[in-house]
This record gives C-alpha cells, structure tokens and sequence, in this order.
C-alpha cells in the first residue's frame, strides 16, 4: 500500500550483526560511486520500459480489474482529493522518465533521497535459539497463575462464557436474517463451458498448439522442452537450471546486460518447469522445462534471439556466479518453507504416492531443498560435479525433439511468427524424443517437520483414482462446502487456525490443509470425520445454490489472454476436452444433496492411505509423535 512517507529498504539476509558498519559502508560506498559515474542508461531504460509494458498489459491474474484500478486510484486519492486518477495515467510519466535519462536526474535522486537523507535507520534481527519454547512455558506459567488466582465463581463464569461462544459458533444465522439478502438462482447461472481454443500446427516438424485469442498486440509465447526422461537423482538439478538460465552471462552478455536487454525489448522472459498429469492415462505425466516469453509482436525477433543467447551460450561454468545463484535459492527457499508451510505440508504429503507431488517437491519443495543444501556445499568442495550435470541437462533438453510450442494471439500475429519460429527452429540440435523415466521410488515417510514458528500447516492426502473411483464435477463443489462450512466452522472458527484448504484433482490426487494452526491431532481428527459429515450432509436450496455460486465464481473468473492460452494449452497437455468441462460444469450445476452425501467414500478413501505431513511448532510434533514415522528439522 502507498503511504505518505516512502521507505527505500536494503536487506542483508543471513548476515552478522557484527558486520552492521561493514554493510552501511558498503551502501554508502556505492551510493557515491552511482553519483560520481552516472547509473547505466541501459538499466533505467529497462527498468522503464519493464514497468510500461505491465502498465499496458494490466494483467491483474484472475482479479477483477476494476477492482485493482479502484484500490490504485485509492493509493493517491488518500494523500490528495484532487489526484485519484494519478496511477492511471502513467504513459505521459514513462515518456517524462525516458527523457530523463541522462541528464543527471536519477544521480540527484539518489544524493538527495538516499544518501543525503537523514531519517534512516539500521536495524538488525537476531534469532534466539529456544525463545519460542520458552515464551510457549512462561505463557503455561502465567495461565496456571491466573487461574489460581480466580475464585471458584470467577472460573465459573469463565467456564460459562466459553460455552456461550461455542453455543454461538455452532448456531446458525436465523433463516430470517439469510432471506434479507439478495441472491441469483441457478437459473440465472451461464450454462455453457467457455471453450478451448487449441489449434494443431507445425513449424519445420515441430509442433504448435495455436490459441486465437485477441491480446492487444502481444504474443505471449511458451516454448515447453520434454523433460520426462530425467532421472530421480537429476530432478533437482532441472529445478536449479529455472534459477541459472538468464541469470548468467553468455557470449555477448553480463547478466546485468542480459537482464537489460530483455527488459528493453520484451515484457520478459523466464524459465520454469512445469507438470501436466493425464487425467486419461493413469500415471502419465507430462514434464516440461518452460522458456516463457511475451512481448509485442514486431519485437519477437529480437526475443528469441535473447532466448538462443540463454539456451546455447550461458556460461553454467562460472563457478563464482553460481555459486551466488545456489546460496540466493538457498535463502528464498527457507523463507518459502517458512511463510508457505500449507504448501509444503500439502505437496510433501502427496510425494509419498504420486509423481505429479514428487515433481513438485523435488524441483521446489523440501527434497529441493536438501539438495541445494548439499550443492551449496559441493560447490565450495568441487563445483564440477554440478556443473557437469547441468551441462548434461541443457545438452538433451534444448532440442528439436522435445519442443512443444504454446502461442496465444491473433491468426495475424502467428502468421508473422512463423518465420521467426522456422529460424529458430532450424537452429536446434535435433536431439532424441523423451521417454519417460522409469527409476522413482516413492515411500510413505508421514513426517513433522519442525520450525522456530508457534503454529502448525497439517495436511493429509491420498487418491481417490487407485481406489476406483471417478472424477465428479460435485468434487469442485465440495471444495467450497469444506472452505466455508465443515472446514471453515471447526479449523478456523473453532479450532482458530488463520485458514484451510481443500483440494481434489482430476487424476485422484487431493489433500486437506490447515493454515496457520494452533491445534495438530486435534485437526487431524477433524479431516477424518468428513466422511461422517457428508453422510449427515443437509442443504436447502438456498444454501446450494450459495455453494454453486460460489464454485462458478472460481471457474469463470475473468482471465486475460496469457490466462485464456494457459487454460487451453493445460487442458490440451492433460487430455481433457471440452466435453468434459460441459459434464462437470452440469454436474456441479445440477448437483443435489444426495450428490455431495455420496462423495463420502471418495473422502474415505482418500483419508484411508493415512498420508500425513505436520510442518511447525518442534515442541507440539514432538508431543504427537506418535503420528508420524519420521520427525525432522526442517531447515537443517
């Protein structure tokens, strides 16, 4: 949010605190070397242009815009009655900026406001081994006094005040009161499944999935290589390439230079990785390394010519630079397990069973962790063993025989394209196609893994498929039933975690997560009567409809022409069709009590493969052992 008083922040994470005048020297050193030889026109031209092409886009995700515009408009309207429109009318200001450039206006920003400015602060957070323990034994301390300080009427009162709210938590709002608000019906609901748009083409052999969509001059293109063939013990060096590729130099470029340039010319480029489970074919998955592109259709020559400098030419050999890369994925990483242990917990517990949860873990969860540990070290030993497999990576993947392309624009655009792609095309070693590897072994570990944080993520998982069972689109439906009824009243409300989640994938995968938690057996006890929830499981019409609302809300969430192509090319990838959406879409549509109360045994059986997964408080696993197989720190 915007406030009065900007602050400009300079983080040293994993620093000493001795070190507290070395890192203000350095600052200020660098600071004054900016003003002495002039900050490069090149990085504020990309950083300008960056910030204009997002501008242009406006790709809010699945937000509804006029929302964020209102929020914006807000952002400087507070400060002033008479500018609410400031951040909306930026193009005028990027031109301003660009004309800036050079003209010693950005040095006389950093003297000014940086190093001449007097309000600053430098503050350093040490970390205190036990203090949670501690605080969590003196907070028992301090309620056992209190309690005996009260008198017996006093307790009582207490007693009975507590029973008053858990009689209010558990009672309704009056039928009275729910009718007062105005509500759609499913009549009113769009019947029909947006459909795909996924037209098969090909490129000197290689082939394009095409989504005609209008996007306002701008090609978001996906270039996704095959990378299922790589081995068990390789997977995390695939997840460290994400984080190496466009972060090195290469023949031509610094990084900084490199970083530059694809600001200037294009709306970025980033790698990635992703996993595409076929909800046809059990255990069939797609894994794909993602080179992402968007930029303006008369700039796509200069885009892949950017992306062949990042896949032929990036020097992975310099040691010192990755080195750098490895120690910075080690720090986003524990800050990841840490403020997103819902997802960790989620994604750790489905690895026990299912690829789909095992690629996920290893290329950016726990597993991956562990490995960037071991190479944070391997690098300071012998650097060469990572070197090598990442070379041995890019030398398979980048080839004619694993790319698959992704375009999302107007038929006018792909025509302009296709000459470029043929270039590119011709360039890539041929290679040899992917087949699948055949070398995981996957094992039940049901672990806790312990933090410094005072509270829990507690996820359990299974799949619903290997039992027999089918998709339903009620399944969508009984995510919002959990969310906001049996999850929602008992984990949050009741149980007081910040948040829980639910999820029920095509392929069987599904888990139930608290967020947040102060409680870990008690939720546990929670997901395992679902079942007996959904046999119970009573709904008016009213209350149904809410339900359905609230799941088409999700489904038909506006999405913007990158989020259209995406949605297409997923279900391309996963085999799903169209007729699929429209059966789900009426099964959710159509769906009655007796609907959801038969979705118990699915429930069941997805709670019957006991995968179990804490992430939290080290005392209150500790207390629980007797839950798991495996107790672990999780940062270690």
């Amino acid at each position: 949010a915007y406030v009065y008083q900007p602050v400009f922040n300079v983080y040293a994470k994993n620093a000493n605190a001795c070190d507290r005048a070395k890192f203000v020297s350095v600052i200020e050193e660098t600071l004054k070397e900016v003003i002495k030889t002039g900050i490069n026109k090149d990085s504020i031209l990309a950083a300008i242009n960056s910030q204009e092409f997002r501008f242009r886009e406006a790709d809010f995700g699945s937000y509804p815009k006029g929302l964020l515009y209102g929020i914006q408009c807000l952002e400087t309207w507070i400060f002033d009655e008479d500018k609410p429109f400031v951040n909306l009318e930026c193009l005028d200001m990027f031109e301003l900026l660009k004309g800036k450039i050079g003209t010693g206006y950005y040095e006389e920003l950093v003297e000014k406001y940086l190093l001449n400015n007097t309000h600053g602060v430098v503050v350093a957070i040490e970390p205190e081994k036990g203090l949670n323990i501690r605080q969590e034994e003196a907070l028992v301390k301090k309620l056992e006094d209190y309690k005996s300080s009260l008198s017996e009427e006093e307790l009582q009162t207490l007693i009975d005040k507590t029973k008053h709210l858990q009689e209010y938590q558990e009672t309704p709002s009056s039928e009275e009161d729910m009718l007062k608000l105005p509500m759609l019906s499913r009549e009113d609901l769009k019947k029909e499944a947006t459909p795909f748009s996924n037209i098969e083409e090909t490129v000197e052999d290689v082939p394009v999935v095409r989504h005609d969509i209008f996007s306002n001059g701008i090609d978001y293109i996906t270039l996704m290589f095959d990378a299922k063939d790589i081995s068990f013990e390789q997977l995390p060096y695939l997840g460290l390439l994400r984080s190496v590729i466009g972060l090195v130099d290469t023949a031509s470029y610094t990084y900084g230079e490199l970083s530059n340039a694809i600001n200037i010319h294009t709306g970025g480029i980033n790698c990635g990785f992703a996993v595409y489970p076929s909800v046809v074919e059990n255990d069939e998955t797609d894994v794909e390394f993602e080179v992402r592109i968007r930029v303006l259709r008369d700039k796509l020559q200069e885009a892949i010519a950017l992306v062949e400098e990042m896949i032929y030419t990036s020097k992975i050999d310099d040691v010192k630079r990755l080195s750098e890369l490895i120690a910075q994925s080690k720090s986003r990483l524990q800050g990841m397990l840490g403020s997103s242990g819902h997802t960790v917990a989620a994604m750790r517990s489905l690895s026990y069973a299912s690829k789909y949860g095992y690629y996920q873990e290893a290329t950016g969860g726990v597993v991956y962790y562990d490995a960037i540990c071991k190479m944070d070290a391997q690098m300071k030993e012998d650097p060469s063993v990572i070197i090598d497999n990442l070379k041995a990576i890019v030398k398979k993947l980048f080839a004619r025989k694993r790319l698959l392309v992704s375009f999302t624009a107007d038929a006018d655009s792909y025509k302009e394209a296709v000459p470029v792609f043929e270039k590119f095309v011709q360039k890539l070693p041929l290679g040899e196609k992917a087949v699948a590897a055949d070398d995981f072994v996957l094992q039940k570990k049901n672990e806790g893994l312990t933090d410094a944080s005072s509270i829990q993520y507690v996820a359990r998982s299974g799949n619903y498929v290997k039992h027999g069972y089918k998709y339903n689109g009620a399944l969508r439906l009984l995510k919002m039933i959990l969310s906001y009824d049996y999850l929602w009243m008992n984990v949050r409300v009741k149980g007081g975690a910040y948040g829980c989640m639910s999820s029920f994938m095509r392929t069987g995968d599904s888990y139930f997560v608290s967020y947040r938690d102060p409680n870990l057996a008690k939720t546990n006890a929670i997901f395992e009567g679902i079942p007996e929830y959904l046999e119970n499981f009573s709904a008016d019409e009213r209350d149904m409809t809410k339900y359905i609302i609230g799941t088409f809300g999700a489904i038909d969430a506006p999405l913007n022409p990158d989020g259209k192509g995406n949605r297409s090319m997923t279900a391309y990838l996963q085999k799903i069709t169209i007729e699929d959406i429209q059966r789900e879409r009426n099964e959710i549509l159509n769906a009655t009590v007796e609907d959801i109360r038969a979705l118990a045994p699915i429930v069941e059986a997805v709670l019957k493969d006991g995968q179990f997964c804490v992430v939290g408080n080290e005392n209150n696993i500790n207390q629980e052992k007797e839950l798991f197989l495996n107790i672990r720190k999780l940062n270690e």
